[in-house]
This record gives structure tokens, sequence and C-alpha cells, in this order.
């Protein structure tokens, strides 16, 4: 089918097995290293997800058009000018199917039920930093001097003379006022605090499965649970999602954090049983 032809087919067609989205599927396989993503992602050894591994696909073949890993997303934009429902369409059926041979004609995985299980847990390793805070100084609005009254000509700018003639203050350049490094600040403008606090990251997990697998509990070993059943999912998505901090008042200190590194913060689990429902878990999780 040819290039053209291609587009013209998306235009007309809506059910995720289409000819065009097969044809992109082709297209793909046919300049990327497919299978070996697959593997990558299904190596129980390995915590490789999805969401890296679609960012640094491998050429089949060292070419004038490839010569290093490619970012299947934009490669897809720039190639079919594609929305990103269209290419998160396309990348799920690509994760679904990963070792399929003939994408023109072989039975496609589709929207066939599966699962999905979001974790957030706490990773084991407290981390000690010194945290840093800076603010406008009050009392010199963040200018970094104080302006005083000149004691000389007591502000007005003038002294009077032994004859009594009136003349301009040398100590004030006649501006009546004397202008030093603000007390508080020390002329920097800002205030810095220094306080050693302890920080624990709290990681968001995306996993999918093709049966429904045991939820960790809250609190419980999150490797534990996850050595136990790394070989019932893939990883979709597993980043730091936010962190929690508290102080540090003295150094060994073992603060609250040490009661829930490492462990399971709460977990979700949905069935994803229909079109629209994989539509907007690729638009959410896979693009």
């Amino acid at each position: 089918m040819k290039f053209l032809d291609i587009i013209t087919e998306h235009q007309r067609e809506v059910p995720m097995d289409n000819k065009f989205n097969r044809s992109v599927l082709h297209m793909i396989s046919k300049k990327f290293d497919i299978k070996r993503l697959g593997l990558e992602l299904k190596n129980v050894n390995k915590s490789a997800q999805l969401d890296s591994l679609f960012r640094m696909v491998w050429p089949l073949l060292p070419s004038t058009e490839f010569d290093s890993p490619v970012y299947l997303k934009l490669w897809l934009e720039r190639t079919f000018s594609l929305d990103e429902t269209d290419i998160g369409t396309i990348l799920y059926l690509l994760y679904r199917n990963t070792q399929v041979d003939d994408f023109l004609n072989d039975s496609l995985i589709t929207n066939e039920p599966f699962w999905v299980t979001k974790i957030y847990y706490y990773v084991d390793e407290v981390e000690e930093i010194t945290d840093v805070d800076t603010w406008d100084c009050d009392k010199c609005d963040g200018y970094g001097y104080d302006r005083e009254s000149c004691d000389n000509c007591d502000g007005c700018g003038n002294i009077t003379t032994d004859d009594q003639t009136s003349e301009e203050c040398d100590q004030c350049d006649a501006s009546g006022y004397i202008e030093s490094d603000c007390r508080t600040c020390g002329g920097e403008c800002e205030i810095t605090s220094e306080t050693d606090v302890a920080i624990l990251s709290r990681n968001e997990m995306v996993v999918t499965s093709e049966e429904k697998i045991v939820e960790p509990r809250d609190g419980e070993e999150f490797t534990i649970w996850f050595n136990n059943n790394r070989n019932k999912f893939d990883i979709i998505y597993d980043e730091e999602h936010d962190s929690e901090k508290v102080d540090i008042k003295h150094e060994g200190e073992q603060t609250k954090l040490e009661e829930i590194r490492g462990k399971v913060d709460y977990s979700i689990q949905n069935k994803i049983d229909d079109e629209e429902s994989i539509k907007r878990f690729s638009n959410w999780w896979i693009v």
C-alpha cells in the first residue's frame, strides 16, 4: 500500500483493527526492532518500562534514515501528522502485539480485556539534605541598604559653618541621609535560611496484566510484592510522583520517614474491557 493510500484509508476508518493502523504497524515493524522491545518489556530480571522503551526504539538495520534509537511518538507525528489519540491507539496495538510477524494479515490483540494496577509506594532510601530557603529582606524591602537621617546635618542636607554661612553637607552629599548595608541582610538583599531535612520520594507505578493480580496491601513491603508478582505484569510507567519532607533537629535523628520507607502507600486496580477505556488508557499512559 502506498503512503498516500495509507493516509486516505485512515480518513475513512474508525475501528482499532483497520487497514490504516495495520499499514502503519507494518511499516514500523519493517523499520524498527519491535520484537526486541517486547522481549525487554517481558524480561523479569529487568525493570524496563514501556514509556521509556518507546522513547528508545532501535532501527532494525543501520541506515542513512536512522543512525540511533528513535522516539516512536515523534516519528509517528512527523511521518503521518497524527493526533495524540491516533498515536495512542497505534502504540497500544504495537504494545499488545510486539511478537506479531505479519501486521497486514495476522490476528491482532485489540480490545481484549486486561487489568491496570496503579501503585503508590515509597522508595527504600531516605535522603538527607540541607534545604535552602530565600526571601526578600523585609527590613530593606530587598534593596540591600538602610537609609538613615544624616547626623552631621540633621537630615537637612546643609550645615552652618562657624561664620554662619550655609554649605552642603559633605557626609551625605547634601542628600540629608546616609545609605549603608542593611543590618538585617548585610547588603545581600535576601534572607537565607538553611534547614537540615530528610526527604522520602513516593513513586507512582502503573502495570498491566492479562489476569487480575493480587493488589499490594497498604503498608506492605513494596519490594516483596514486586518480586513475588514480577512475572505477571508489564511495567508501563514508574516515576517519582511526589515526596515527603521533615526537619532534622540533630544529626542521625530517626524521623517518621524511616517507618514508611520501602512501603506501599496505596494501590488502585481497574479492568479495561472496552475500546473507549483502552483509548483513555493509551492517551494517558502510553502517549
